[in-house]
C-alpha cells in the first residue's frame, strides 16, 4: 500500500510531501490523483536525476531537486551507485544486500556534497507545509531523519523502508527507527514485511503535547545544591539546579571529549526519578549522546541511563517536555550526566527526586 493511500485510511490531509530517494518517480501518478498540492522529489544520481524530471513535466505541484540527504549538510560523501538502473544505491557499502542479491552489484561511484531535508524544506518555499515525508534510502533512514528534525515537527507522517537486520553495511534496523521516532511523536501504525524481514512501515504522529506530565514525586533533591562541571562556557553553572525552567541554558561547558555536569546531594539516598529539560532555543541535538551515572563517593561511578543517540525536547508539538527517567531506588549522592561524545554540553534545568 502507499504512503498516500495509507494518508487516506488514517483520515490524513497531505498538504506537501517530500520524497528522498526518488528515483524515477514511480509514485507520481499516485500522487498526482491523490492531489497533493506540493511534491518535492530529491535524487541525487545525475542521469537518474534527468529521467525524473522529465517524468514529471506537466505535473502541477511536482518538482525534483538533485541531492544527496544525510545527517549533516555540506559534508563530501561518496555515494555508491548500484546496477539495477540506480535502484538500490546508497551511501552505505553492500552488506548482507550483496548476499541477497548477488546480481545487484555497485558499478561507480559518485562524490557528493551533502545536505539535509530540513536545508531542503527551508529552500522550498512550498505553498503549502510538506506534512508528510517519504524515505526510500537504502539503509541511511536513520542518517536522513537525522538531518529532518525541524521538517518532522510539522510532520503528520513518515512512509518508509524498514528492516528486521541491516540490509547494507552500518544501515539501521526496524527497531532503531521505532526507537528514534517515538520520542518526536510519531508511532507506527502500518507494516509489511517480505518473506526476507524487509519492506515498509508507515508512522503518524499522536498529535499535540499527547501525554500529561504527571506531577513530581516527592520533593526536587537538586535544588539548590552544589555542582561542577567539566568546563565552563560561558556561562556559570550553578542555574540548572535553580527551580527555574527558562528556555536557555544553565550550564554550558567547552567543546570536549565527553563534558560532564554533575551535583551533590550532600547524603548517599535513594533515588527514584530524573526529570532533564533540554534547552529550548537551540542546538538541542547536542544532548542526543546522553548518559546518566551514579556514584556515592566521585570514585566509583555506574551508568545507569544511555540516551543513545536520540534527540529530546526538541521544538514542535512537545516542545517544553523534559526527559524523564526512572532510576528505580537506585542509591547515590552525586548524579552526573555527561556525553559519550566530543561535543558541546547544555541544559537548562535538572531535577532529581
Amino acid at each position: 500500500m502507499g504512503p498516500t493511500d495509507l494518508a487516506r485510511n488514517f483520515n490524513l490531509t497531505v498538504s506537501g510531501l517530500i520524497h528522498v530517494g526518488a528515483n524515477i518517480g514511480d509514485e507520481r501518478d499516485q500522487y498526482r490523483q491523490a492531489e497533493v498540492p506540493a511534491v518535492l522529489w530529491v535524487e541525487p544520481i545525475p542521469a537518474v536525476y534527468a529521467q525524473l524530471t522529465e517524468n514529471i513535466r506537466g505535473y502541477t505541484g511536482q518538482r525534483a531537486v538533485q541531492a544527496v540527504c544525510t545527517s549533516t549538510a555540506g559534508e563530501r560523501v561518496v555515494f555508491h551507485v548500484a546496477s539495477n538502473g540506480g535502484a538500490s544505491s546508497s551511501v552505505l557499502e553492500l552488506g548482507l544486500h550483496a548476499d541477497l542479491y548477488p546480481a545487484i552489484t555497485y558499478q561507480s561511484e559518485l562524490t557528493l556534497e551533502s545536505t539535509t531535508v530540513d536545508y531542503l524544506v527551508a529552500e522550498a518555499a512550498a505553498p503549502a507545509p510538506y506534512n508528510m515525508l517519504v524515505m526510500d534510502v537504502q539503509g541511511a533512514e536513520l542518517i536522513v531523519l537525522q538531518g529532518a528534525l525541524k521538517t518532522l515537527e510539522q510532520c503528520d507522517a513518515v512512509y518508509l523502508e524498514v528492516s528486521e537486520a541491516p540490509l547494507y553495511e552500518g544501515g539501521c534496523t526496524l527497531e532503531q527507527l521505532i526507537a528514534f521516532l517515538k520520542p518526536l511523536g510519531f508511532r507506527i501504525k502500518w507494516l509489511e514485511l517480505n518473506s526476507l524481514n524487509w519492506g515498509n512501515a508507515f508512522f503518524v504522529h499522536g498529535g499535540k503535547n499527547m501525554a500529561t506530565l504527571a506531577p513530581p514525586p516527592g520533593p526536587n533533591l537538586a535544588l539548590g545544591r552544589t555542582t561542577r562541571q567539566s568546563s565552563v562556557y560561558p556561562a556559570d553553572h550553578s542555574n540548572p539546579v535553580d527551580g527555574a525552567i527558562s528556555g536557555r541554558f544553565g550550564f554550558h561547558t567547552d567543546w570536549e571529549q565527553k563534558p560532564w555536569w554533575e551535583v551533590d546531594l550532600d547524603v548517599s539516598q535513594a533515588l527514584q526519578e530524573l526529570r532533564i529539560f533540554n534547552r529550548g532555543d537551540a542546538c538541542q541535538i547536542r544532548a542526543r549522546s546522553l548518559q546518566v551515572l551514579l556514584s556515592d563517593d566521585t570514585q566509583n561511578w555506574r551508568v545507569v541511563y544511555e540516551r543513545g543517540g536520540l534527540p529530546f525536547g526538541m521544538p514542535g508539538r512537545n516542545a517544553g517536555r523534559p526527559l524523564q527517567i526512572n532510576v528505580h531506588g537506585q542509591s547515590a549522592r552525586y548524579v552526573r550526566l555527561q556525553l559519550a561524545e566530543a561535543e558541546f554540553f547544555h541544559l537548562d534545568e535538572v531535577e532529581v527526586y
